[in-house]
């Protein structure tokens, strides 16, 4: 780390005389309508206020800018909504205001928050403040990022949380809470890379707050009263805290005081020379503080809601040295990627930095957000900040390491859609350094497959699912578009037949599933594609009968089945079938003769229950009925339209 000196001799041209250190300045009155609780932040070398409530208790929403070098007020473009109790902060050349009571004493609470762009005269609604909606919270800035929290949310609930706003990515994050159970009416100011919150109305506490850890400390605690809404500011690496109202209400307070944040020491300072007074606007420009509007107790009175007043410090802040700090949002980056830069300097009004290798290699914005570096290496980075006629520069060396860029390739599979049960088979072409498979059921929330690190990637997924690559690691990574596999709905066949001698009768609605398609065969060398055929067989005999169903994705379903079918001139039985059964009684076998060559025989009991079935293809053939108990039974030749012959014999 290198720091030099830009100018060696510091020459003030103003004396003391002329700016008197520890003083107050009455500027010119606001032009607008007096008014309290109004949202401000600072841009570069102008102040932003805007909406409030003025003396007749009308809710506000015009907005103003103040040039400090020319002591002028000039109405800009309205805040999208009257409120007030809202808070302001900006970031590099972009103010930001939302939150606050868009009714009466908190009956309309809003988290919402808009952007304003003073090149443009333009607002911009951004994302609602994460903490949802409050009114009387706190705000500030460090570096490239704005920071709200505490105040009073619905049902006037005591708030501790604190939320951190990233401009690039246009999001709010939750950060650690202020230790305790919550603040209201409190004020805070940042110094360098710290933020700092006092004020609760009953309580004297200083915190500090560290983004870098995410911490707070206490701090030593305020001298003066405890008080609400207080005028907070910082200049020259010091804070300022005073005026407010003093907790117990009616009571007013004009004193002034000087936090160091180095030897956490307060100073009392001279007075504000203003009515004492709550709710005004505070803020710095340069080396100059500044208070103004505000009222008592809430409300507008008399003149001092119109009036702002400008304090200058200690003679030794009129020009101090500035001291450069900075970091980047990430050191090790991929070619072709961009990084930006938050600036934490202190005491200086300029800056010029220097990006070797980086497009564009020279910036002179507070806080630069999109440098560009197109090629690997090292490369180091240097910011110079001036102030008047002194400056300091820094340099870090080999600060930015640029690796090779990382390619995913392109993800293909064999089959897009695959059936139940069966295997996804994927690859990938075209990735470049080390890569992983990953899956996700909903294109969010990509979770690594263990053990899948090669081109080539077979899985068994139960439902529709989404494959990608990534490849390397870190920043410099890259993942592949997502690859949609497809798992078809499981299929399932039955069928059922009906016969009337030769002629069968087929039927398929049993089956489930997205079914496109049928293919029957009927065990004859013989086919069909209709759902519910109906075939005539050329002879009696068994066959073998298969149903095959499928849905467009080759997952096909098949079943198959054995069936009978009977001579259609014997079970009309029009004609006496010539038969006989023996012997009589019987033990094993019992032996049946006809004239037919297939006739079909059940065995019956004396309730009439069918105990045996069989179909007969001999002219004479045997049915074993060794398993029958001994008693009476009845052979009953079959026949179509339930017409039967029926003989009786023994089971000894």
């Amino acid at each position: 780390m290198k720091r030099t000196l830009f100018l060696t001799t510091t020459v003030f041209l103003l004396s003391i005389s002329i700016l008197k250190a520890d003083s107050w300045k009455k500027l010119k009155k606001f032009p607008g309508r007096n008014r309290t609780l109004s949202f401000y932040f600072t841009i570069n070398d102008r102040e932003y206020v805007g909406g409030g409530l003025d003396s007749a208790e009308h809710l506000l929403k015009d907005f103003w800018e103040y040039n400090a070098s020319t002591d002028s007020w000039t109405q800009k473009s309205d805040f999208p909504q009257a409120v007030w109790a809202a808070v302001g902060f900006s970031i590099g050349n972009k103010g930001y205001a939302g939150t606050g009571d868009g009714g009466g004493s908190g009956s309309s609470l809003s988290a919402k928050f808009w952007e304003y762009d003073p090149a443009n005269d333009k607002w911009t609604s951004i994302a609602d403040f994460g903490g949802g909606k409050r009114w009387v919270a706190i705000a500030f800035s460090i570096g490239n990022f704005g920071y709200v929290g505490t105040g009073l949310g619905p049902s006037l609930s005591y708030k501790s949380d604190l939320w951190q706003y990233d401009p690039l990515n246009k999001t709010w994050k939750q950060m650690a809470s202020l230790p305790g159970s919550g603040i209201k009416d409190a004020s805070a100011f940042s110094i360098g890379v710290k933020g700092y919150v006092l004020g609760d109305c009953y309580s004297a506490n200083l915190w500090e707050y560290d983004p870098v850890n995410n911490t707070w400390s206490a701090k030593k605690k305020f001298p003066g009263t405890a008080r609400c809404d207080a005028a907070a500011f910082s200049i020259c690496g010091k804070g300022y805290y005073g005026t407010g109202e003093i907790s117990g209400g009616s009571v007013f307070a004009n004193d002034l005081y000087e936090y160091d944040p180095v030897a956490d020491t307060w100073t009392k300072k001279l007075s504000f020379q203003g009515t004492a007074r709550d709710e005004t606007v505070s803020f710095a420009i340069g080396n100059k503080g500044y208070i103004g509007l505000g009222g008592e107790d809430g409300w507008a009175t008399s003149d001092t809601n119109y009036d702002l007043w400008e304090y200058t410090p200690d003679s030794s802040c009129l020009n101090p040295k500035p001291v450069s700090f900075f970091h980047a949002s990430d050191t090790t980056i991929c070619a072709g990627k961009c990084i930006s830069f938050t600036n934490l300097s202190i005491y200086a009004a300029s800056y010029f930095w220097n990006f070797p290798g980086a497009t564009p290699s020279i910036d002179t914005s507070f806080s630069p957000i999109k440098i560009c570096y197109a090629n690997p290496g090292t490369y180091d980075v240097s910011l110079i900040s001036i102030n008047g006629n002194v400056s300091d520069t820094l340099i870090l060396k080999n600060y930015i390491t640029v690796l090779e860029p990382t390619e995913a390739g392109v993800v293909t599979a064999l089959h897009d859609t695959i059936c139940p049960g069966t295997f996804a088979k994927l690859n990938v072409s075209g990735t470049s350094g080390p890569l992983q498979w990953q899956s996700s059921y909903s294109l969010n929330n990509f979770s690594n497959i263990i053990g899948a690190t090669s081109t080539s990637l077979i899985d068994m997924p139960s439902k529709d699912i989404y494959y990608r690559v990534y490849a390397g690691s870190g920043s410099c990574s890259d993942s592949s578009v997502a690859y949609k596999i497809y798992v078809a709905p499981e299929l399932f066949a039955i069928f059922a037949n009906a016969d009337s001698g030769l002629e069968i009768k087929f039927n398929s609605s049993g089956s489930t599933g997205d079914i496109t398609s049928y293919y029957w065969e009927f065990g004859d060398s013989t086919y069909s594609n209709q759902p519910n055929p109906v075939h005539i067989y050329d002879t009696a005999g068994y066959y073998h009968v298969c149903l095959t169903v499928d849905n467009g994705a080759h997952c096909p379903y098949t079943i198959c089945r054995n069936i009978t079918v009977y001579n259609t001139g014997l079970n009309s039985l029009n004609k006496k079938i010539i038969w006989s059964i023996y012997p009589d009684p019987v033990g094993g076998q019992l032996i049946v003769r006809s004239d037919h060559e297939v006739i079909r025989i059940e065995i019956k009991d004396l309730l009439g229950r069918k105990i045996i079935q069989e179909v007969l293809f001999n002219e004479e053939t045997s049915i074993d009925v060794s398993l029958l108990s001994p008693g009476v039974y009845f052979a009953v030749l079959k026949g179509e339209q339930g017409k039967e012959q029926i003989k009786k014999f023994i089971k000894k």
